[in-house]
């Protein structure tokens, strides 16, 4: 049997000291070398699975409600009864909505969120089970898959930040695997784009950029997205809601940039691999 290895979660003070925080799971490493990411269609709302190369799954998001788990299905093998970790962006319904029911149907040791003031019924459901919490913000670095070299970096928010708005402080991440990088937004705004663009100017480009907030023109700032240059973009977003979502203006940022755009509204669940290189679109 190959030898088993722990993810990682160091924070900016951590790499400073040189301590490591071990998350609460293991995995058996695979020969495979494919990085795979599911946009899950879960309606109007957010969801998306990271499995790395050594089949750690990490689960960002978890849609309005149990949807979720009909998604999980189509790209979940059947024998699996476990996730790695949950990461909820920020606690708005739609993002968080479908947690118990994760939980429920799968055993979850960890979860990944940002410090903010707001509590609902949802987040009280959600802390009561009880799992294990880790805090996050900017500067963080979570090793997904050691042996390839798979590894998160967040972004935002920043722990000086102090907003009564949620999405303010949605985690924004970096996942990096070789030559190849995606960022994910959750529902931050077009001012914590700037602040990240101000940061992380040098460092932004990515071939993959989750739109913010569904598509609202609340995100997706131009400037931003230029520093990403992305090659696709992802946008989660209910069929026919009410919102609007993707708003026209969004869409005409990507065109200007030749974004290829992918949207769960129209395509329903739709997957990119990375083998390190290169990022494509699963068919």
């Amino acid at each position: 049997m190959q030898k088993r290895t722990v993810l990682l979660l160091v924070s900016t003070c951590a790499m400073v000291s040189g301590s490591w925080w071990a998350m609460q799971t293991v995995h058996a490493i695979s020969n495979e070398s494919l990085l795979r990411v599911d946009v899950l269609d879960i309606g109007q709302g957010d969801a998306l699975l990271i499995t790395t190369p050594n089949k750690t799954r990490v689960l960002i998001d978890t849609g309005p409600n149990q949807q979720v788990l009909n998604a999980l299905a189509e790209v979940l093998p059947p024998h699996i009864s476990s996730l790695d970790a949950i990461m909820l962006t920020h606690p708005d319904l739609d993002h968080i909505g479908g947690t118990t029911d994760v939980f429920d149907a799968y055993a979850v040791p960890l979860l990944l969120t940002s410090s903010t003031s707001k509590q609902n019924d949802i987040t009280d459901a959600i802390y009561a089970y009880g799992t294990p919490l880790q805090l996050l913000s900017r500067g963080d670095k979570i090793v997904l898959d050691p042996v390839h070299n798979v590894y998160a970096e967040v972004l935002a928010p920043d722990v000086t930040w102090n907003s009564e708005d949620a999405n303010e402080l949605s985690i924004v991440l970096k996942l990096v695997y070789g030559e190849t990088c995606f960022i994910f937004t959750g529902d931050a705004s077009k001012r914590v784009e700037q602040a990240i663009a101000h940061v992380y100017t040098e460092t932004l480009d990515c071939d993959v950029l989750k739109i913010g907030h569904h598509g609202s023109n609340t995100s997706t700032d131009h400037l931003f997205v230029g520093y990403v240059s992305p090659q696709f973009a992802a946008i989660s977003a209910g069929r026919d809601n009410d919102f609007g979502h993707p708003h026209q203006e969004v869409l005409d940022v990507l065109e200007s940039f030749s974004v290829e755009v992918h949207r769960t509204d129209l395509e329903g669940t739709f997957s990119f691999v990375s083998d390190g290189k290169t990022v494509s679109l699963l068919k």
